[in-house]
């Protein structure tokens, strides 16, 4: 088990500062786009849920960060292990991966918002063993 005791020379830093904070601008900033978005003339209308999915996940992400991080579950706790964070680093990627979709959503929505949506299906029937068949010309 990790020791509790500071290290000398080390920058402490409280992640309360700010973890509130930003998980409250996320969740604004959620609601707003699934609120306002197809009043703002984003097309096509889909979008709108898309992009507040990818926003909620993104955000619950983070919350899973500071959940499995925290001071009191790291060093109260008996049954946390330094091996949560390292299984966690996928999500990180996840993470990345969400805002750039969204980025690359919003460059021109409504081509690049029927790729990204038409993309899942591909991959959800892919999954299923559904092979899309090819027509000859």
């Amino acid at each position: 088990m990790l020791s509790n005791k500071k290290l000398i020379d080390k920058p402490d830093l409280d992640a309360r500062t700010f973890q509130e904070k930003l998980d409250s601008l996320t969740t604004t900033m959620a609601f707003k786009v699934q609120r306002e978005a197809a009043q703002k003339g984003l097309r096509p209308l889909f979008l709108a849920a898309d992009l507040y999915y990818l926003l909620r996940q993104m955000q619950q992400t983070y919350n899973l960060f500071f959940f499995v991080n925290a001071d009191k579950r790291r060093y109260e706790e008996s049954d946390w292990r330094a091996a949560y964070t390292a299984v966690m680093l996928p999500l990180v990627r996840s993470m990345i991966d969400g805002l750039y979709n969204i980025t690359t959503i919003l460059e021109n929505p409504g081509p690049n918002g029927y790729l990204f949506r038409e993309s899942g299906y591909r991959l959800m029937l892919e999954a299923l063993g559904c092979r899309r068949k090819t027509v000859r010309r």
